[in-house]
């Protein structure tokens, strides 16, 4: 009896031993936690954590425990917490894998201490005040998949001093100010999926450096807002799992490779605000998955080919300020997923197609500064999803439809610069949705009066009817647009006085009235209401008759 009884007295007294080690180890936790919390700012998030509540610790704030009861997970996102990550317990979370302390306040460096977080799968500090150099220690999380630092402070380190990470799936960097050539411990992190590196002051020539060779993983690149050069890297053309290549807002030049075929999952691509040139490659137009094309700011030239409708994916497709010229490719218009068409800025020409109509989805418009001309196709006002609609700067002529109060959805409205005539048409002043208005300079052919029912558009913010032909008196019911912040009447016929209507404008801003057949001394009636004055604090334009005046 004596003999069977020795095993289990054993096992009772390692049982015991491993139970006092979780509860020695759980206060340690415990105190490290209210250690930290006391070197931070007071938080009422953090009233749970005390030393008369450690066994209650697992059910702390943001605290999430293993099934041995040690704190494997610390959650504290958007907590409003205010103080520096140099008095946390690095050393006593030994089974800690995710450490979230995104969106807070935290200010300061990053401890080289962080290195002891050695199970540490998950670290976001993204939306902080932190700032020093990036410690190479952070690099000795080898179990980290995902790093997110992003939107802080922090400086570009010696990178040669970082080892490579080979679990990491998912690196931000993005809008801090580092400034360097690229991190070169990144091009052998293997695993890597995600890439953003946005915002920041990296420099380098991507073609020389040949940083991405060994990323076969990659299916997010984004280097916006950096000072990259060179040509386009064709080391991007052996990540063949990429689904979004942005590389806006750098310095890139030349032409794109036709290679850009390779990338055959590729759902966007972002090249905007470069000096990329010439034609777009035929093989852009193969990228069957391409649901984002934004190539605005450049130098891109030629005729857009009408192989663009095999882009039927195809959701935002911006041109914006290129040299792109003839007229719209009639295949442009079988893209029905299409929700976003900009073309501002190029030299396309000829009249807008009928088919405008098939794009059902399309809430934005923007074709301004080109030299379209002729009137506005009927179907464009069955676009019952547009909120912005943008012409000016064009050739367009003829008079506007009564069907564009049918674009219900309408929010902004600029025909400004083009060659439209006729009255205004009251059924724009029923869009209630409807913010800025631009139908300014069409060369006097507008004419007749400003409709009645302005006043009911009072989410209006900018008006401008300039260089036009209305006469008669504004309507009284101006005065109803709080929110008016910009109104330029000049170069009109408009008659009658103004100074009761402008003081009931409290937002303006900005006010032209210049050149029209206004009766009174406007400047004068104005000045003589110091009440109605006092309630124009932001006004800092005003124009009257011919003499501009500013405050």
């Amino acid at each position: 009896m004596a003999y069977s009884a020795k095993p289990s007295h054993l096992l009772l007294f390692v049982f015991f031993l491993s139970s006092l080690e979780c509860i020695l180890a759980t206060t340690r936790e415990g105190e490290a936690l209210v250690k930290w919390k006391n070197s931070l700012a007071p938080s009422s998030f953090l009233d749970s954590w005390s030393l008369t509540n450690l066994d209650n610790l697992c059910n702390w704030t943001g605290i999430t425990c293993n099934s041995a009861g040690s704190v494997s997970k610390i959650n504290l996102f958007e907590k409003q917490l205010d103080g520096m990550l140099s008095e946390f317990g690095f050393t006593s979370f030994p089974n800690l894998n995710n450490l979230t302390l995104a969106n807070n306040f935290f200010s300061g460096p990053i401890p080289p201490a962080i290195e002891n977080l050695t199970q540490l799968q998950y670290l976001d500090l993204r939306n902080n005040y932190l700032d020093g150099p990036i410690p190479f220690q952070v690099s000795h999380l080898q179990s980290l998949l995902i790093l997110n630092l992003s939107q802080n402070a922090l400086q570009a380190p010696n990178w040669s001093h970082f080892s490579p990470m080979p679990f990491l799936r998912i690196l931000n960097l993005s809008y801090n100010p580092l400034a360097s050539k690229f991190p070169y411990f990144i091009s052998n992190s293997h695993s890597l999926t995600h890439l953003s590196l946005n915002y920041n002051e990296f420099t380098g020539d991507l073609v020389r450096e040949s940083v991405f060779a060994n990323l076969h993983n990659l299916e997010v690149l984004s280097l916006v807002g950096n000072s990259f050069e060179g040509s386009f890297p064709p080391d991007i053309f052996k990540l063949s799992k990429l689904k979004r290549l942005a590389l806006s807002s750098n310095k890139f030049s030349g032409s794109i490779p036709n290679d850009l075929r390779l990338l055959h999952d590729l759902e966007s691509l972002y090249l905007g605000n470069n000096s990329f040139e010439g034609p777009l490659p035929p093989n852009i137009f193969k990228l069957s998955k391409l649901k984002n094309l934004v190539i605005w700011s450049n130098k891109f030239s030629g005729s857009v080919s009408n192989d663009i409708g095999l882009l039927s994916e195809l959701e935002t497709l911006d041109l914006n300020s290129n040299f792109f010229e003839g007229p719209l490719p009639p295949n442009v218009f079988k893209l029905s997923k299409l929700r976003f068409l900009h073309l501002w800025g190029n030299n396309f020409s000829g009249s807008i197609s009928n088919n405008i109509g098939l794009l059902s989805e399309l809430e934005t418009l923007d074709l301004n500064s080109n030299f379209f001309e002729g009137p506005l196709p009927p179907n464009v006002f069955k676009l019952s999803k547009l909120k912005f609609f943008a012409l000016r700067e064009n050739n367009f002529s003829g008079f506007i439809s009564k069907d564009i109060g049918l674009l219900s959805q309408l929010e902004s409205l600029y025909l400004g610069s083009n060659f439209f005539e006729g009255p205004l048409p009251p059924h724009i002043f029923r869009l209630s949705k409807l913010r800025d208005l631009d139908l300014s300079d069409n060369r006097n052919l507008f004419e007749g009066s400003i409709p009645i029912g302005l006043g009911l558009l009072t989410n209006f913010s900018f008006l401008d009817l300039n260089s036009n032909n209305l006469g008669g008196y504004i309507p009284s019911d101006i005065g109803n647009l709080k929110l008016l912040v910009y109104l330029d009447l000049s170069s009109n016929q408009l008659t009658g006085q103004l100074s009761k209507i402008i003081s009931n404008l409290t937002n303006l801003i900005s006010l032209d009235v210049s050149y029209n057949s206004f009766s009174g001394n406007i400047q004068s009636d104005l000045w003589n209401f110091p009440k109605e004055y006092n309630n124009h604090p932001t006004l800092e334009y005003i124009a009257f008759k011919w003499e501009p005046f500013y405050r």
